[in-house]
């Protein structure tokens, strides 16, 4: 069993909000606050919408967000991966 089916994070199911880290590293969204994406945040965590972190530059967490969620995230939100 992989840590995704563990933590849920392997869902392909679109969050309504996501998870930041609001510190200097914080450069993705992820889909929980246990992500391990997550672990060297130096910052708090927040709560967003998806276009908000979209908004404000962030990308999806590669360990939250797989190959075939990125390929549906990118149909959902079209232009946002370029």
């Amino acid at each position: 069993m992989s840590l995704l089916l563990l933590c849920g994070c392997a869902s392909t199911k679109q969050p309504t909000s996501v998870y930041i880290c609001t510190g200097l590293k914080g450069d993705a969204f992820h889909r929980t606050p246990q992500c391990k994406g997550l672990s060297d945040c130096d910052g708090e965590l927040g709560e967003i919408t998806i276009p908000d972190a979209m908004e404000i530059g962030l990308h999806p967490c590669k360990i939250c967000f797989p190959k075939d969620s990125i390929i549906k995230f990118e149909k959902a939100y079209p232009g946002v991966m370029n």
